[in-house]
């Protein structure tokens, strides 16, 4: 009796194993800090399409909230992100923070007890410069921006500043200022593509 070949995997087939190992990887990894952090995404994953952050699939996961670590957030409910998203800066659809606004992914710059700075110049943290922190005064369609007002913060207890370093033109608080740690979903880290490509 001859012993029967397994034919090889099909590209759709590999995928759809590689899919089910997925799943049952984050499922786990969920489950680790799921009791820790409230992520409003499915697992914890989401999908950063801007530059503020590196572009990629990124993952909830439980580390302390330091300087340079990237946390999705939900933005404060305030006139100017609203405008914003009616401007076409955040996704037209509806999403699961107050007043249907979607969740941010910014770096944390600063942290209670610091001291940072504004000015047209751009944002320091303790004397240290942030790259590309400098506030615009008007986007691509020359329509107004206006900067949170420039001065020297003390970063008060239960309160972040999030500003990109990445690029010159992040919508961060640069321009809406401190946000509320309770806002915090979870920190982020990126789990695809792990290298970016050149």
């Amino acid at each position: 009796m001859k012993q029967k070949k397994w034919k090889p995997l099909t590209t759709w087939q590999k995928a759809y194993v590689a899919l089910i190992l997925l799943t049952l990887v984050t499922s786990l990894t969920y489950t680790a800090y799921a009791n820790i952090f409230k992520p409003k995404t499915l697992f914890g994953f989401a999908y950063n399409r801007t530059h503020s952050c590196p572009t990629g699939l990124y993952q909830a996961y439980n580390t302390p909230l330091k300087k340079g670590v990237i946390v999705q957030f939900c933005p404060p409910t305030t006139p100017m992100i609203k405008m914003w998203k009616q401007r076409g800066y955040l996704p037209k659809w509806d999403g699961p923070c107050a007043g249907r606004l979607g969740t941010f992914l910014k770096p944390i710059a600063a942290l209670p007890g610091d001291t940072i700075t504004l000015s047209k110049s751009g944002a320091t943290v303790n004397g240290y410069y942030i790259a590309n922190s400098a506030p615009q005064y008007e986007d691509p369609r020359h329509r107004p921006l206006i900067p949170y007002p420039f001065g020297t913060y003390t970063v008060k207890p239960g309160q972040v500043w999030l500003i990109s370093h990445f690029v010159p033109d992040s919508m961060d608080a640069r321009y809406f200022g401190p946000l509320e740690i309770s806002r915090i979903e979870s920190p982020m880290r990126k789990v695809y593509p792990f290298k970016e490509s050149h």
